[in-house]
């Protein structure tokens, strides 16, 4: 990464490319202040606190070496999102800051996260050495234990949790979840059977050195359940010209430093050792039960706003699902 000086200050830190590491890149999309907080509705302290003034930007760029599509300046809010909510309240009005879930919210996302342990209990096998013996789980970057929560428990499975946010892993901790700190307790208690990371890998910024890691702590034949958004290049520069008309699109903000497409995230994935499976859910009725949804949605005689947050939830419209086996 480069440094940008002014008058002998560093004014904001600039990525190179994360997968081939070269520096020139060509402009899709500028996060600018007046975006930030008139668009995407962020706190003005916030920006405040992380050092956004009203000349910084942060630009969505793509690799001119390798095509790899990723956010150049600006780039570790991530690292500073904590420490900013110790010192302020974390509901903000008017802003999506610290806004708590709804009833219909959780049961929803408690659905897609049982979905997920579903697609992998089909996959994972008992040791070989004992049929009745626990297979090894751990959720990297695990956060408040959501999805791990829902494997605690199985009397096959043995789930750790790892997160490098010590206050997410207290309310994980207190339900009984065994929890990891630091990454030499990962590497330490491996490997692993299943691994699951989801949301985890657009938000750092070397994303190849995540992977490479869980891949190295997977057994041989073991199961990576991965949750990243994707995206075709066509659609990636569709969506940036319409933010620079002023849209909002969810997908796209200053937390988010990679932007993958179906074809580069499965190169990077295989060059890791990890390639893609299909899964055969033991929810049969769910994927159905989608299908049916979807046509129902598509009917004009019913109000679609009812039955479209389980769709988005269920079929992944915004985060792609994928299994993958080392």
């Amino acid at each position: 990464m480069d440094n940008i000086y002014l008058s002998g200050e560093i004014v904001m830190k600039v990525r190179n490319c994360p997968i081939c590491f070269k520096n020139k890149s060509s402009e899709l999309f500028r996060f600018t202040y007046d975006y930030l907080l008139k668009v995407q509705k962020v706190d003005e302290s916030f920006l405040s606190f992380v050092g956004f003034d009203k000349d910084s930007f942060s630009s969505i760029v793509c690799c001119e070496h390798c095509d790899f599509t990723y956010l150049r300046e600006n780039y570790e809010w991530d690292l500073k999102y904590e420490d900013y909510w110790k010192i302020h309240g974390r509901e903000k009005p008017g802003t999506k800051f610290g806004r708590k879930k709804s009833f219909e919210e959780r049961r929803l996302g408690n659905l897609a996260n049982q979905k997920i342990i579903s697609g992998l209990l089909m996959l994972i096998k008992p040791p070989r050495d004992d049929e009745y013996g626990k297979s090894k789980w751990l959720d990297f970057g695990c956060g408040d234990g959501h999805v791990a929560l829902m494997a605690h428990g199985i009397n096959f499975v043995e789930i750790y949790g790892y997160d490098i946010n010590n206050e997410k892993l207290k309310g994980p901790s207190r339900k009984g979840l065994k929890i990891f700190n630091s990454i030499d307790a990962v590497t330490t208690n491996g490997p692993y059977d299943c691994i699951i990371c989801t949301d985890v890998i657009e938000h750092v910024s070397e994303p190849r050195d995540i992977i490479s890691f869980i891949s190295d702590n997977l057994c041989p034949n073991g199961i990576l359940y991965v949750q990243v958004p994707l995206k075709t290049k066509k659609q990636l520069i569709k969506d940036c010209i319409n933010m620079k008309k002023g849209s909002l699109i969810s997908t796209y903000h200053c937390g988010h430093l990679n932007y993958f497409s179906y074809d580069n995230f499965k190169e990077i994935m295989n060059h890791y050792g990890l390639h893609s499976c299909n899964v055969q859910s033991i929810w049969g009725g769910l994927e159905f039960m989608g299908d049916k949804f979807f046509k129902i949605i598509s009917s004009p005689n019913l109000k679609s706003g009812l039955l479209y947050p389980p769709i988005k939830l269920l079929l992944g419209q915004k985060y792609n699902l994928h299994y993958f086996r080392k």
